[in-house]
């Protein structure tokens, strides 16, 4: 049982106007595919993307092959998180994620929660800054790390050379308490996220 069960019916508005305004594109769908809830972060990826849409009040797949195999994703998803990867363009992907919500309804719902496959990321950088005690060009390397570049590109984005750019790197360990970008990378996680 959640805690917020306890605090009644009058109590869920607030929640849903906080969910509405998270940066997670998360709706939810019942087995056949009309959407219960949606908030804006999803309602702004299926504005600009053609791989899968609302129409009619119904979570539609573009390509028909996808859309038995699509279906069985969301009648299948259960107490565990499950995967399913859309095609969007070239390079890029939509990743849903399904969750079964739990409820007193006879109705199956699920709970998906969208995410691409960009390159785009929203990183809270003031709340790293101030964790890490980061400088601002720190922080821009960390963001162009963040972006998979190396140091030679860095250097040459941020107009500084290569020594310079791991010195900024060998200081972001240091602050940040890490030996590799990938312990960096997993210990960062929780300052990004990916609309």
């Amino acid at each position: 049982m959640l805690a917020c069960d306890a605090l009644g019916p009058s109590s869920t508005q607030p929640i849903l106007n906080w969910l509405e305004r998270d940066s997670c594109a998360r709706m939810i769908v019942d087995d056949d595919l009309l959407v219960h809830w949606i908030n804006a972060a999803a309602d702004e990826i299926l504005r600009h993307t053609s791989a899968i849409r609302i129409t009619n009040a119904k979570l539609r797949i573009s390509k028909r092959e996808l859309c038995d195999p699509f279906l069985q994703f969301v009648r299948g998803s259960g107490d565990g998180i499950a995967p399913f990867c859309l095609h969007v363009s070239f390079g890029e992907h939509l990743l849903l994620t399904g969750q079964r919500v739990r409820g007193t309804s006879a109705q199956h719902l699920t709970g998906l929660t969208l995410r691409r496959t960009t390159r785009r990321y929203l990183l809270y950088g003031d709340a790293l800054e101030t964790a890490f005690r980061l400088t601002s060009t720190e922080r821009k390397v960390l963001e162009s790390l963040f972006l998979g570049e190396t140091a030679d590109e860095v250097g040459d984005r941020l107009h500084m050379s290569v020594g310079t750019v791991r010195t900024h790197i060998r200081h972001i360990y240091n602050k940040v308490d890490v030996n590799s970008r990938e312990a960096m990378f997993s210990k960062l996680l929780p300052y990004i996220s990916y609309p």
